[in-house]
């Protein structure tokens, strides 16, 4: 932002409540809000759909997979924390939807 609109909306910010302050403080953290969503589909969905979480998560899931019918990953055919992954992702992606937000 130049250095005159800033002027301009330090000037504009001392007209407005205290509601309008913070609408405005949150409308400037939109920078922060956009790479959050970003990390979060990094670090949350897009593992589920291309390369695999690691850690923990996938000792899990392969912990589903071995109880759900007693074979490792590659034979599995069902797993309930995967379904469980999908289910989220598409709560999450209704929700971002529902209130204007482009998925990533």
């Amino acid at each position: 932002m130049t250095t005159e609109r800033t002027k301009m909306l330090l000037e504009l910010a001392t007209t407005l409540d205290s509601d309008e302050k913070i609408w405005l403080a949150k409308a400037l953290k939109v920078d922060d809000y956009e790479k959050a969503f970003d990390e979060i589909h990094q670090n949350i969905w897009r593992p589920y759909y291309k390369h695999g979480y690691g850690g923990k998560l996938d000792d899990i899931i392969e912990c589903n997979y071995k109880a759900g019918n007693g074979q490792g990953v590659m034979e599995a055919q069902n797993n309930d924390v995967l379904d469980a992954i999908e289910i989220l992702h598409d709560m999450y992606v209704d929700i971002l939807g529902k209130n204007n937000i482009k998925t990533f």
